[in-house]
């Protein structure tokens, strides 16, 4: 081999070697790279296996902090649900306190009041069974004078007569007199119902409060057909004033629970409020004016007028009513109807005696007698108090005396003796009847002089204490006396805690003139030198009435020398100290009304003459009409009555004073003094065809059912005549038929004729008129078949509202599901439905909800009916959700209806649909407007959606009002009414400067109301501006005068009126009724206007 061979040979071995030991390099690499890999995928097989073990690990962890907090959540969620059943469980527990509470309440306050307190002898009587219902009456509103009647005045003389020249003038001021609407006559509770916050003002012992407790006995023992509210909160508000809380509530709050136990009442008070189911019952308004100053007891009565108003606000849909003395009435609750309490009827007095002695008791019918044969009882006897006196001193002694004083005083004996006789007093032997009058006149007199009604605990305990050593007494044993006085016999009774008072305020009065007559001239110095204030009015009235010769009173009255001169006739009528309105001399008449001795026989004669001359020869007529009431007042005898009836059919005595007469009679008289002006009347006593009115209007006051034939043949012959009189005529003659069918319908005339007149009458165009008077007079029928004969009116089809309201008057609350069924099948106007509305309102939600909702959802009436449908419903309180959807409905008047029902309701969700509707124009006030001309505009009655705005405030819309009202055209018009009904102090301040530009302004442009805040500002205005009583505005001009002068308060106000009388520097005829304001205002402000004209305050009279 040669050595290339070998070399090659070696080289394909190494080759070989090199290459087996590459491969095995490689291999060993290979497998060592597997290794690696195979460690690596090992390590991250393991960290995955850990990590899957961890994620598992952590998962079961979340799953089981998952499970607690499910768990937790779950207890959470059941500890909430306890708390919540346990808070429900407390709720429900507090409300059943609270209704139970409320239930304990009205059972206590049902003992209190269901048992009259003057009656608290040996024979309780029962409210309930005694309680005759008294009526109220709106006031009637003053009458403005035509321009024509003005011009007339105008050329008569300030010495000539104010006799009518034509029976023409007189008809054409009868037609505006009667212009206004009736002035109805209501049951108190009918009248809470229609006007939800009332004023009932009356004189003492009118039946105020008995009315009061009535009302809230009715609602605590209401059955479930009645809708009444079901909470009475009944105050005496001399407790409220004494408390001193500033918030009646509060007051409310603390007295329930102290005296009835119910704890933490306030809040549930206001819930009740809220929804209406409460109603406040405030009695004795005219009681918190006691104080030792006239400041401070106007002071009081502010305070207190201004906490009523400001509930009367915040809660809209709670009733409201007080009562007020008619002296102690000082205005101030401009939100209130004010009322007058009417005396009893001759068919009340009868039921009364019936009711207190019973069927079966001959008494009965002799009191009865003694009442029908004596007309000064009988006048008497028309105030309840009087009236429960005199059949107390009735049933004892089976006589009665004539005098008011000498009744109170056989009264108070009685009772004395009754408490003797039945609870008699071992420890006290000497304390004898005499001596308990002497005590209870003490305590009359030191109080009633610093103008107390209620009076503190201790200091009563104190004059007490000082009495009874007189009567060798201990003094320690004052209140031992106090208890049994105030527990057994009655006539001081406890009125709160600490406080006591007089059972009435009248037996404070008669206390205190029968101390005043013990205390002999002293006595009546100090009652002549409190002449002047209301407050002693009724004890110098007494004490006139008790004196054994009442010539010094009445001097002192007169401020007359013993040695004086005898005048002529009429020689009072300018006494140097009377005032300008004879205050003096008609006091002193006045005083005669009781029946008093009067030694001095030409003095009596001299002041009765010098009323008549006053009556014949005042140019105002609010002064005739005072002495007018005194002369029918001391008329004793059948004699003086003649001659009052002869005055009155003289043809030549002045006819302002004659029909005052016939006024006054009217009001005072009796059934004697009734049938004398059915006399008159029958016999054509009076030509006057006003004052032939006015007898008509008498006949029917005083319920003469012996003239309903004379009646019914007049109105037949005006009934005849009217068909044929001129077409300018109608209305006037209409008007006098209405007032005759309403004087017959309260002679007690049948039924028939009123149907008759209005079956016979149907389609004329005075119907309307006859309507109205036709439904008052049927008020006082319940004949059977009256509502059928209405029905079938209506279905003529006749759609007349007075029509309609008769027949719901008749029918009740079937009338209503009746006029309901009747207007969706057939069809008709809104005045069913308004009649329904008004049917409603005044019966407090007696209401077919379902009917009225039906008829709300029903497309088919017009928007009209559905409005009125709402209003009819905002008395039936219901779910917010039933009207939810018409609060956006597309017609407006829909949408504002159903915003201010629900409002109504107590849900207000949709005020801002009513402020928006306002300011957009969208809505207009009833009569500003036609509707037809509207188009889609809505047309409302201010009140109601004022109202709804009102509790909610209502500063921003009168700020944009205001901001809208210059608009021009028809938009600011609509904005100035809407602004006038929110703030009245704007359309007082627009109509002046109207004025003052010169603007001539309509008669309704003129305000109807004038805040008391602008009163001073309308009387500026005249005084700027001299010439603006007269020229063709002159009736505009008096109406705004008149509405101011209602309005005036203060003495600065008085001086301001006395600037317009007769004489004065802003004297002019056409405010004829300036003397008339001026004496009102000057009364409730407590001053006197001398005969200067300066006006002069009365400050607290009678201090020791």
């Amino acid at each position: 081999m040669s050595l290339s061979g070998k070399y090659l040979a070696l080289d394909s071995a190494s080759v070989v070697t090199a290459l087996g030991g590459l491969l095995v390099a490689m291999i060993a690499a290979a497998v060592a790279l597997w290794q690696v890999k195979r460690v690596q995928s090992l390590e991250r097989e393991k960290i995955q296996l850990e990590t899957a073990a961890q994620m598992r690990l952590k998962e079961q962890e979340w799953q089981h902090e998952r499970q607690v907090t499910a768990r937790e959540r779950r207890r959470a969620a059941r500890e909430a649900e306890q708390e919540r059943e346990r808070a429900a469980e407390r709720v429900a527990a507090h409300r059943s306190t609270l209704e139970a509470g409320a239930a304990a309440y009205c059972g206590r306050l049902v003992q209190e009041l269901s048992t009259l307190r003057i009656l608290d002898m040996s024979r309780p009587l029962r409210l309930e069974r005694l309680y005759v219902q008294v009526g109220v009456q709106e006031q009637q509103p003053l009458r403005f004078l035509s321009a024509d009647e003005v011009e007339r005045q105008a050329r008569r003389t300030d010495g000539e007569r104010r006799t009518w020249r034509t029976e023409a003038e007189r008809a054409e001021a009868r037609a505006a007199a009667e212009s206004h609407a009736a002035v109805h006559t209501y049951a108190p509770v009918d009248a809470l119902q229609r006007y939800r916050r009332i004023v009932v003002v009356g004189d003492p012992g009118a039946g105020k409060t008995t009315m009061l407790r009535h009302l809230a006995l009715r609602m605590a023992t209401q059955s479930e057909h009645e809708s009444l509210p079901v909470l009475p909160a009944y105050v005496e508000l001399f407790r409220f004033v004494e408390s001193g809380h500033e918030s009646l509530l509060d007051h409310l709050a603390e007295h329930w629970a102290d005296h009835y136990g119910f704890e933490d009442a306030r809040d549930y008070i206001v819930e009740k409020l809220t929804d209406g189911s409460a109603a406040l019952l405030l009695d004795g308004l005219d009681e918190v004016l006691g104080g030792e100053s006239a400041r401070e007891a106007e002071s009081a009565y502010h305070r207190v007028t201004a906490e009523l108003t400001r509930l009367a606000t915040r809660f809209p849909r709670a009733p409201i009513a007080t009562t007020c003395r008619r002296q102690g009435w000082r205005g101030g609750l401009s939100q209130f109807q004010v009322l007058e309490a009417l005396d009893f009827e001759w068919p009340q007095i009868e039921t009364f005696v019936a009711n207190w002695f019973g069927a079966g008791d001959r008494r009965r019918a002799g009191l009865v007698r003694a009442l029908s044969a004596n007309g000064r009882l009988q006048t008497l006897a028309a105030n309840p108090l009087l009236l429960s006196l005199i059949a107390i001193v009735y049933e004892r002694d089976l006589e009665l005396p004539e005098r008011r004083a000498a009744l109170y005083q056989r009264c108070v004996e009685v009772l004395l003796r009754e408490w003797d006789a039945h609870r008699k007093i071992s420890r006290y032997s000497r304390f004898t009847t005499d001596r308990k009058q002497d005590l209870l006149k003490e305590i009359a007199r030191h109080y009633h002089q610093r103008g107390l009604r209620y009076f503190p605990e201790d200091d009563l305990l104190d004059q007490i204490a000082r009495f009874l050593p007189t009567i060798d007494l201990a003094p320690e044993d004052s209140r031992a006396i106090l208890d049994e006085i105030a527990a057994q016999y009655g006539l001081l009774k406890p009125q709160a805690h600490g406080w006591y008072g007089f059972l009435h305020l009248t037996l404070q009065e008669h206390f205190t003139a029968a101390a005043l007559l013990e205390r002999g001239a002293d006595g009546i110095q100090q009652a002549v030198g409190a002449r002047y204030d209301p407050w002693w009015e009724e004890v110098i009235l007494l004490l006139a009435g008790s004196l054994p010769d009442a010539s010094p009173l009445l001097s002192g009255l007169l401020q007359l020398e013993p040695d004086r001169p005898r005048t002529d006739a009429a020689g009072l009528l300018d006494l140097p100290d009377d005032d300008l309105f004879h205050t003096d001399l008609l006091l002193a008449a006045r005083c005669l009304t009781g029946s008093p001795r009067v030694a001095d026989v030409a003095l009596r004669r001299e002041i009765v003459a010098s009323v008549w001359h006053l009556l014949d020869g005042s140019r105002y007529p609010d002064e005739k009409r005072r002495a007018a009431e005194a002369l029918v007042g001391v008329a004793r005898s059948d004699a003086q009555l003649d001659e009052i009836v002869a005055y009155i059919c003289d043809e030549q005595r002045d006819s302002e004073a004659r029909l005052a007469l016939i006024q006054a009679l009217e009001a005072h008289g009796g059934r004697r003094v009734g049938e004398r002006l059915l006399g008159v009347f029958g016999l054509g006593g009076v030509n006057s065809f006003y004052l032939r009115e006015a007898l008509i209007t008498a006949l029917g006051t005083l319920r003469v059912e012996a003239a309903v034939p004379a009646l019914r043949a007049e109105l037949e012959r005006r009934l005849t005549s009217l068909a044929g009189a001129p077409a300018r005529d109608n209305w006037s003659a209409a008007k006098d038929i209405a007032m005759i069918m309403r004087a017959l319908g309260q002679a007690g005339a049948p039924a028939e004729v009123f149907l008759h007149a209005l079956e016979s009458r149907t389609g004329s165009p005075w119907f309307s008129t006859i309507a109205a008077a036709a439904r008052d007079a049927l008020k006082n029928t319940r004949e059977p078949g009256t509502a059928e004969r209405l029905l079938e009116l209506l279905l003529r089809p006749l759609d007349n509202e007075d029509v309609a309201g008769a027949y719901l008057d008749a029918a009740g609350e079937a009338g209503v599901r009746t006029l309901l069924d009747r207007f969706r099948s057939m069809g008709s106007t809104g005045a069913l439905l308004t009649a329904v509305r008004d049917h409603i309102a005044e019966s407090h939600g007696r209401a077919p909800r379902d009917a009225l909702l039906a008829l709300v959802r029903d497309h088919t009436v017009t928007a009209q009916a559905r409005c009125l449908a709402l209003e009819c419903l905002d008395e039936s309180p219901g779910d917010p959700d039933e009207l939810d959807t018409f609060v956006t409905h597309p017609d407006t008047s829909v949408r504002v209806a159903a915003a201010a029902t629900l409002a109504a309701w107590g849900a207000p969700v949709g005020l801002d649909v009513i402020r928006t509707a306002i300011l957009d124009g969208s809505v207009v006030l009833l009569d500003r407007w036609n509707i037809e001309e509207e188009g889609d505009e809505s047309v409302s009655t201010p009140h109601r959606l004022v109202s709804v705005l009102v509790p909610y405030g209502v500063t921003g819309i009168v700020e944009d009002l205001r901001a809208r009202a210059g608009l021009s055209g028809r938009d600011g018009v609509k904005a100035r009414d809407w602004l006038y009904a929110f703030s009245p102090e704007d359309e007082v301040d627009d109509c002046l400067y109207r004025l003052s530009s010169g603007e001539h302004l309509g008669r309704y442009e003129i305000p109807d109301h004038v805040p008391s805040s602008r009163t001073k500002t309308v009387f500026q205005y005249f005084q700027s501006t001299p010439s603006a009583g007269f020229g063709s505005l002159r009736s505009d001009y008096e109406k705004l005068l008149t509405v101011a002068a209602a309005a005036a308060e203060g003495a600065e106000s008085v001086a301001w009126l006395v600037r317009f009388l007769p004489g004065g520097d802003l004297s002019s005829m056409y405010f004829p009724q300036a003397h008339h304001h001026a004496y009102e205002a000057s009364r409730r402000a407590r001053v006197r206007v001398l005969r200067d004209r300066t006006v002069r305050p009365i400050g607290r009279q009678g201090d020791e």
